[in-house]
């Protein structure tokens, strides 16, 4: 069986695994840094604290903001989270165990909340940190 266009990247970097698929390459990037735009940065740095977390990225916690850790880690208890970043972290830690189980109410909560663009910015934006933290896990390259 011949080589597959992954195993024969000399540079495992994200860059680089992305380079090797150009075609693909701006447009996930472009999508992600629109979603993320969406939602604001402090929501999304919270979001990506709680996936690392959850999908046991040890190296990005590390370079994580140790206020934002200790926020998303109490999510449902912290004083410093707004009423939208808690809803918005229960939504994506359900997702991220077991996507089957987020529930109605969780959902039309969140759409209360933030309105329908806003709930599929954030679903969007979960999304796309549990696809890309396994596979920067699985290449070992940095990031969320």
């Amino acid at each position: 069986m011949g080589e597959t266009w992954v195993q024969g990247a000399s540079d495992s970097s994200l860059e680089g695994l992305l380079a090797l698929r150009p075609d693909l390459a701006e447009r996930i990037l472009a999508f992600d840094a629109h979603a993320s735009a969406a939602i604001g940065p402090r929501l999304r740095a919270l979001l990506e604290i709680r996936a690392a977390q959850l999908l046991r990225n040890e190296g990005y916690l590390q370079d994580a903001d140790p206020a934002l850790v200790e926020q998303a880690t109490n999510w449902y208890s912290h004083p410093a989270l707004s009423e939208v970043e808690r809803a918005s972290l229960e939504v994506c830690e359900t997702f991220l165990i077991d996507h089957h189980s987020i529930t109605d109410e969780q959902i039309v909560r969140l759409q209360g909340l933030v309105g329908d663009q806003g709930t599929v910015a954030l679903l969007m934006n979960v999304g796309m940190l549990d696809g890309f933290t396994k596979f920067r896990r699985v290449f070992s390259t940095g990031g969320i």
